[in-house]
């Protein structure tokens, strides 16, 4: 049994996180499950990409689009376990506690007990844990929206898109998170009763603010959308306040940009954090990687160079995750801003920074927008090794260009016109 309590992302006036809701599942442990019985397709199930997600939002502010979000409750039970290959049938054994709880609910369960109070069923739907359950989720939620005139965009199939006379409906899925926008809001309205109806359990938010994945999405500002991770930021500064002891650091003052010029400065003979040092480092870290790759971009290079020390942190290191750390709280209600021009074009900027690391090696960098605001962002090391700046620049924007491309072709099957990709170098 796993119980999980769901925050919501937007703090409260004193600056705290509320409870959304609270989930308790039955879950299986997949790991007794062969997966010489199952073809890689039968298990890998997509989720909608993040630029795609960003690019969705942003169309629909530009277009003033009606935006709803929900949530399929439990949802993978929704999807039938396959009966057809006696390899894939799955039993599951419930351990004596587990057992008496569901036949306390349910005495058809009775005469099955084993001696020592456990039970062993077969499983028809696609429990949680089972390692082809979100791809069978996704076969059947794909399935629904096919079946009501939706197509997936081929550059993203969790992205489906219908036309009613003229007009769009879009809806991304993210496992059982969804976002549905349209100009006409009878559309949305329409299929949100087509899902509640098939699942049963749909919650939904249809407000000009609206929580989806972690993020807050705020479509006040006409043609625009503002999305923030002030929870996120509030969690990771409250966890990283609370070991300053164990750690020796502290976090100071109010800088106005998360990295310094001795960013890829290194002391040979720095000491090593401790085990348990070293463990919060990593996950500090990660926190604020998964940041940087959604609203806050401008903490992407500095994370990119701490992320290459996990394995072996210093002191050093700990004290420049500081510096990003006390940059997002100082930063912490500020948004990242969007917007969109119409007809959507992706302008992309890459530069490059030549021999500028170890073994002369250079860092490519590159910045996406649809008109307003960079929504993707990356900074990395080059694998090759360049003679000149120049060089470095041709290898950054060959490195580069593949997402633009991508996100120039998921445009045109999003039904706009698609326009040349700008290259700014």
């Amino acid at each position: 049994m796993n119980v999980v309590e769901k925050y919501l992302p937007t703090l409260d006036p004193d600056g705290n996180r509320a409870i959304d809701k609270v989930k308790a599942r039955l879950c299986v442990d997949g790991r007794g499950q062969d997966r010489d019985d199952y073809r890689p397709e039968d298990i890998e199930s997509p989720t909608a990409n993040i630029s795609s997600i960003f690019t969705v939002a942003q169309i629909a502010a530009a277009e003033q689009r009606f935006v709803m979000v929900g949530d399929v409750g439990s949802a993978y039970l929704n999807a039938a376990m396959p009966t057809d290959n006696p390899d894939k049938i799955l039993y599951m054994l419930i351990e004596p506690d587990v057992s008496r709880e569901i036949i306390r609910q349910d005495k058809s369960f009775l005469p099955y007990q084993r001696r020592n109070g456990s039970l062993v069923v077969r499983l028809n739907k696609a429990l949680y844990g089972c390692i082809e359950s979100a791809k069978l989720w996704y076969i059947e939620l794909a399935g629904t929206l096919t079946t009501n005139g939706f197509t997936a965009n081929p550059r993203d199939i969790c992205v489906f898109n219908k036309d009613v006379k003229g007009t769009q409906i879009t809806i991304v899925v993210y496992v059982d998170d969804l976002m549905m926008t349209s100009r006409d809001k009878q559309l949305v309205l329409k299929i949100e009763q087509v899902l509640r109806d098939t699942y049963g359990q749909f919650r939904t938010t249809q407000e000009k603010t609206v929580s989806y994945l972690g993020c807050t999405w705020d479509f006040h500002e006409k043609g625009f959308v503002k999305v923030s991770q002030a929870g996120m930021i509030q969690d990771l500064v409250a966890s990283r306040e609370k070991t300053h002891e164990n750690r020796g650091t502290d976090l100071t003052g109010d800088p106005v940009s998360p990295g310094a010029p001795y960013l890829f400065n290194r002391t040979p003979d720095a000491p090593l954090l401790s085990t348990a040092a070293a463990k919060i480092y990593h996950t500090d870290v990660a926190t604020a990687l998964y940041l940087a790759n959604r609203t806050r971009p401008t903490i992407t290079l500095p994370i990119g160079e701490l992320c290459r020390h996990v394995k072996e942190p210093t002191v050093e290191d700990d004290r420049k995750l500081d510096r990003v750390i006390a940059y997002l709280r100082h930063t912490r209600d500020v948004p990242l801003r969007l917007g969109c021009d119409m007809p959507p074009r992706v302008t992309v900027s890459i530069d490059a920074a030549f021999a500028n690391r170890e073994n002369m090696k250079s860092t490519s960098g590159m910045c996406v927008t649809l008109g307003v605001g960079n929504f993707i962002s990356s900074s990395k090391i080059q694998k090759l090794n360049s003679k000149s700046s120049t060089e470095a620049e041709i290898i950054a924007v060959s490195d580069g260009m593949n997402i633009p491309l991508w996100l120039a072709d998921f445009l045109a099957y999003q039904g706009y016109e698609k326009q040349p990709v700008r290259l700014e170098q």
